[in-house]
């Protein structure tokens, strides 16, 4: 499993590093970005947990450390 997360984590890293001038950048972005962003993150823990669609997901994000997209 930490091979997997270690992997997807570098994943989701790759696409979001061309946007990582700063905090500040993700203060203005549109809503639907922000709704994209947040169903990557949540698409990528039920990868490496295993879980179902129709399972929770806010306690699996915690248990990685991420934080839920505001």
């Amino acid at each position: 499993m930490v091979t997997l997360q270690m992997l997807v984590v570098r994943l989701v890293l790759s696409r979001l590093e061309p946007l990582d001038f700063g905090k500040g950048v993700l203060v203005s972005i549109p809503a639907y970005l922000v709704c994209c962003l947040q169903s990557m993150l949540n698409t990528s823990a039920r990868l490496i947990y295993r879980l179902k669609r129709s399972d929770h997901i806010t306690d699996t994000l915690v248990s990685l450390h991420w934080l839920r997209v505001p």
